[in-house]
């Protein structure tokens, strides 16, 4: 539990960076492709297809599956915290917690959002760490499913 907890904190603290990583690596593919003159998915296809394609002397094939697995990863994430507003209980309290300190992009730090909430600190940081104990079983849970309630 909790190096699952762990494994967690690590990856909502990186989500910001990964999300821009996702974004520049996706700009870096468009921009290669632009420049190599294929302007079409027909004309990719049959390129990739047809010769080893390499871009920047790496394979185009290895920097999409990149892209891809960390925007899985990110979908993911996002997924397990709508999951988590529709927890019972504390669920949506829960859900703006981390959205305002993980996933809003403003940098938020515990005091911001901990006055957000118009909470004592001991208050806050009891309702953060189960927030993060509730998203992070959530996370690493195989079997639910977008319509699913745990």
């Amino acid at each position: 539990m909790e190096e699952m907890l762990r494994k967690t904190k690590v990856l909502l603290k990186s989500y910001q960076m990964a999300k821009f990583a996702v974004m520049v690596r996706t700009q870096e593919v468009e921009d290669e492709l632009f420049d190599s003159d294929m302007k079409s998915i027909e004309n990719l296809i049959d390129s990739v297809l047809g010769e080893d394609l390499m871009l920047n002397g790496k394979y185009l094939e290895n920097k999409l599956v990149e892209v891809r697995a960390t925007a899985t990863l990110l979908h993911r994430m996002e997924l397990c915290l709508q999951w988590l507003r529709k927890y019972p209980g504390k669920g949506a309290i829960y859900y703006d917690m981390l959205y305002q300190f993980y996933f809003s992009g403003f940098n938020n730090g515990h005091k911001v959002v901990a006055e957000m909430f118009d909470m004592s600190r001991t208050t806050y940081y009891r309702y953060f760490k189960k927030a993060e104990i509730t998203y992070s079983k959530l996370l690493w849970t195989n079997n639910l499913t977008e319509g699913s309630e745990t």
